[in-house]
């Protein structure tokens, strides 16, 4: 028998090999059908990816989904240059996952070695960096208890999704009589989309009187137009958040040389090195704070079928609506 023969042409390398063939004619690639087999493929090997590793134990489930992460953007070059030559698509994918899996460990734990300092949560440092008057007061010397609030997120306190209470409930009286109204909060719902949870936008669901199901579409799809605004936006956070763990990192290292009684010249060049990630860490904040909403008012314009002027008007409004009971 043929060696090529003898080898298993199982079903998801018969599809990769079926999607590869569509993949070069024009028209098929316009059918819904090619649409369906691309997405099928792709999350096969996305399921691949993210149990492989856990199944052989080389990833701790924990780790899975970080790994799954790295390689989601390279996963249509793999099934572009897969070649059926005596090894099926799944093997020919457990063997990149094996290998860039290790790779993955061993950046893992080389950034793990360079940071003593404990990490936090990406949660933690938006609430420590938003739960105080003085944005940049943790530049000054201060204790590490000091350093992380133990308060709620200064944009999400407990009260302000009290419904029930006064401000909340003649908001609701005057929307039941006004449909424009209701038209406005939704709209304004849609604009802070990238800030909304899960528990929030059944809140607000219920606020609305809508179906749950039908607000987190709106929102998927509100977050999902403004996706290139949310990398850059998701890219200032995690550089602002990697010269925060390095001005932690030199804060104890100044303060054990120091204990030590150290050569001057080490303390110097530690102290120049933490002043720099201060400064740069001062800069990435600022920069996160004027990052525009990931939702813009012509984004929302669309997917309402409004001209952008409609928002626009809406939103100074509904302001001043918000404003004078507050005030009352």
């Amino acid at each position: 028998m043929d060696i090529a023969q003898s080898v298993e042409l199982t079903p998801l390398t018969h599809k990769v090999l079926e999607y590869q063939k569509e993949m070069t004619q024009a028209s098929a690639r316009k059918k819904s059908s090619f649409k369906a087999l691309e997405r099928e493929v792709i999350q096969a090997s996305y399921l691949i990816i993210y149990t492989y590793p856990v199944a052989i134990k080389v990833l701790v489930e924990e780790d899975a989904s970080d790994f799954l992460l790295k390689l989601v953007n390279r996963v249509p070059k793999l099934l572009k240059d897969f070649f059926f030559e005596f090894i099926s698509y799944e093997s020919y994918l457990k063997k990149i996952i094996f290998w860039q899996s290790n790779t993955f460990i061993h950046r893992k734990r080389n950034q793990e070695r360079h940071y003593v300092c404990a990490f936090n949560e990406p949660e933690e440092i938006e609430r420590y960096f938003y739960s105080t008057s003085k944005p940049y007061s943790f530049y000054q010397e201060g204790s590490w208890d000091s350093m992380v609030s133990q308060e709620e997120f200064i944009y999400c306190p407990s009260d302000t999704w009290n419904t029930q209470g006064t401000i909340s409930l003649q908001l609701k009286a005057r929307m039941a009589k006004s449909h424009k109204l209701r038209s406005r909060i939704l709209q304004l719902v849609l604009l802070c989309s990238d800030s909304l949870n899960a528990q929030q936008v059944s809140c607000i669901a219920s606020f609305l009187s809508m179906d749950e199901n039908e607000l987190a579409h709106l929102i998927a799809e509100a977050i999902d137009k403004g996706y290139r605004r949310l990398q850059i936006t998701n890219q200032v956070r995690s550089t602002r958040d990697f010269h925060f763990y390095e001005k932690l990192f030199l804060e104890r290292e100044l303060m054990f040389l120091i204990s030590q009684n150290a050569d001057p010249v080490y303390i110097e060049r530690t102290n120049r090195r933490l002043m720099k990630e201060r400064m740069h860490c001062s800069n990435r904040q600022k920069e996160s704070r004027n990052r525009p909403g990931v939702v813009t008012h012509a984004t929302v314009a669309q997917m309402l079928s409004v001209p952008k002027g409609t928002i626009d008007s809406g939103m100074q409004a509904l302001r001043k609506i918000v404003r004078d009971l507050v005030d009352d």
